[in-house]
């Protein structure tokens, strides 16, 4: 119990606030994120909580186990710091030793290994009806090759209500992408688990061999499942999981006398190396050395195989409804082939059939203005590089140096979207997985007292999500390839008055984007050339995060600085190099993959200036980027 008071002490203080409104937050059952997913500071939030149950209940063992799940994610989403998940199983061993509880966070912790798996025998033992352990008991005899025993689990696992039965849908559509005999590559948890369950239990496309990609990477079972269909045996062995899941399926596809097909949920990165022989069928992507009536094959599975009702009506309270309206994302690139497909056809009632179940995937997924964006390319011929603004592109750059310009502003959600469209009409379905924008919930964001507030008021100088307001939420790859889009638009325009004959659009490196804040000054901790976050009357200079600054403002909850999130690109005054928002509102990606410079909206003053350098390690409603353009030759030169 050590570890545990040392973190009750921290949280503690946290929780305290909560304690004086009707509404707190209560201890709730944690869920696995396969089975629905919060906010990271829910995760945060209910760790706290529990914590707090187990000081009263220090052996009970329904709270050690959602005090782990609520610890493993909170860090797993960096909501909470210094979680040390082996110490916190020592703990729950010393307090419930031989428990349920007890073996099943261990099995979890330790990882793959003999032990592993004996605590979690010994878990399902303790509790043979819980059903938390009937998926890694299947995965378990499946790795060692014995089907009945996986069955037993798979069965179980039906029999006890707890599987998604909108998953089930998806994962069934998922199986018939593919022929009967063929190999299928999956990802992760949940386009795995129910293709095991609908196989074993249902019988559904049994001969179907279904190979998870992180599986393959255990040797033993790599060794065995090779063997068993005839593949030569895989020594491309390395450290870097990316570059060996790409060898794998390297491997698989070039030396598979059986039809390979890459489920839709891979990482593009996974399949790059084979990627101009992969077809869309429906929810996978098929390997093909020559080329084939992809189309054809679409429209038979959505029109005679594919169960879609589970879309148009929902099966009940639906506990992983959400993963499954993501996942459902999925199916709009093939439906948009399909779709285009009668439109050409002028089969004119199918068309606006599909348009219809686009659109509802759209709106369920809390994506319909994307989606709707679709439609207004579809019909227009495909331009790699579409005419874009050159004279107002050239204008928004102001010079860093003698070959170097920086954006005055963040990239816009506007200019990001033309990307996106353009990437639509040319049916880059890869590039359109990468350069996608996370969804956010903004509201969940705000802190807790706050989050009852109107949206009137949260919104007061406009919605994070409207057309001037910068992108966010999106990978450092993402950013790079709308550098190189914009760079093929731009050197491949015949506009005539346009200055430069060849530029490249690109992310600075962390100290041209210094430079550019800088504009001059040396050595002042903000880009307006001050040390101080505010002006002599006391007005914030950005975007920054001061709900906890001590401040005599009227207008405390609403914006001493302007928002409670970003503001629009051009907010506050530019600083001598006439570039706004240098300091604040997102913090801006360089190079360095890992690394925003200038802070953001999350952050306090002090962690906005100019030498403040901000980590992520995924997308983040925090972070954005500013377009620097190098010129390589001058037009006419």
């Amino acid at each position: 119990m050590k570890y545990m008071l040392s973190i009750f002490a921290l949280l503690i203080g946290t929780l305290g606030v909560f304690g004086e409104h009707d509404n707190a937050p209560k201890p709730e059952k944690i869920h696995f994120v396969t089975e629905i997913q919060k906010a990271p500071e829910y995760y945060a939030i209910q760790r706290g909580l529990w914590a707090e149950v187990l000081e009263k209940e220090p052996k009970n063992g329904d709270a050690w186990f959602n005090y782990y799940l609520s610890s493993r994610y909170a860090r797993m989403f960096k909501s909470a710091e210094n979680v040390d998940l082996k110490q916190l199983a020592k703990d729950v061993w010393d307090a419930i030793p031989n428990s349920f509880e007890a073996h099943f966070i261990q099995s979890w912790t330790i990882g793959w290994t003999d032990e592993a798996e004996e605590h979690l025998e010994n878990a399902y033992k303790a509790a043979p009806d819980r059903y938390e352990t009937y998926r890694d008991m299947a995965r378990n005899a499946l790795l060692k090759g014995n089907k009945g025993e996986a069955k037993k689990f798979t069965d179980k696992l039906l029999e006890s209500g707890k599987a998604s039965k909108a998953l089930l849908a998806w994962n069934y559509n998922l199986l018939q992408s593919v022929e009967e005999d063929a190999i299928l590559i999956t990802y992760g948890d949940n386009d795995t688990y129910p293709l095991w369950s609908l196989q074993l239990s249902k019988r559904v496309q049994p001969n179907v061999k279904v190979l998870n990609i992180h599986l393959l990477s255990i040797r033993d079972y790599n060794k065995s499942v090779f063997s068993e269909l005839g593949l030569p045996v895989f020594t491309d062995w390395c450290e870097n999981p990316e570059i060996l899941q790409t060898s794998l399926v390297e491997h698989i596809t070039k030396h598979s006398k059986r039809p390979v097909h890459i489920s839709i949920t891979t990482r593009p990165e996974t399949r790059k190396t084979v990627k101009d022989n992969l077809y869309l069928t429906g929810l996978t992507y098929k390997y093909a050395p020559k080329n084939f009536d992809n189309i054809a094959q679409i429209k038979n599975n959505f029109e005679q195989k594919f169960l879609m009702d589970y879309i148009k009506v929902k099966l009940g309270k639906d506990i992983s409804q959400g993963i499954v309206d993501e996942l459902n994302m999925s199916y709009v690139p093939s439906l948009m082939l399909l779709y285009k497909h009668y439109k050409e056809s002028e089969n004119s009632s199918k068309a606006a059939e599909t348009k219809a179940l686009i659109l509802q995937i759209g709106e369920d997924a809390d994506r319909l203005s994307t989606v709707k964006k679709y439609f207004t390319t579809t019909n227009s011929d495909i331009r790699i590089y579409p005419k874009l603004n050159i004279k107002k592109i050239e204008k928004q750059f102001e010079k860093v140096g003698e070959a170097l310009w920086a954006s005055s502003s963040e990239l816009s959600i506007q200019e990001y979207d033309l990307f996106l469209m353009d990437l639509v009409k040319n049916r880059d379905y890869d590039q359109l997985t990468i350069s996608k924008t996370e969804k956010t919930d903004w509201i969940a964001l705000l802190p807790a007292e706050y989050q009852q507030l109107s949206k009137d008021v949260i919104f007061k100088n406009g919605h994070p999500d409207d057309a001037n307001m910068p992108i966010q939420n999106i990978s450092h790859e993402a950013a790079i390839a709308y550098c190189d889009w914009l760079t093929k638009v731009y050197n491949n325009s015949n506009y005539r008055k346009k200055k430069f004959q060849h530029v490249i659009f690109r992310l600075p490196t962390e100290q041209e984007w210094t430079k550019a804040a800088r504009a001059g000054h040396d050595e002042t901790p903000y880009p307006w050339g001050g040390a101080y976050a505010r002006n002599i009357k006391g007005c914030y200079l950005a975007n920054f995060n001061v709900t906890k600054e001590d401040d005599s403002c009227k207008e405390k909850l609403t914006a001493n600085d302007g928002g409670f999130f970003t503001v629009a690109i051009a907010s506050y005054f530019p600083n001598d190099l006439d570039c706004y928002n240098m300091s604040g509102n997102v913090a801006e990606m360089v190079q360095q993959k890992g690394i925003a410079k200038g802070g953001s909206w999350e952050d306090t003053p002090n962690d906005c200036q100019i030498g403040s350098t901000k980590n992520y390690t995924k997308p983040s409603p925090a972070v954005g980027f500013r377009v620097f353009m190098e010129v390589v030759q001058y037009k006419n030169k």
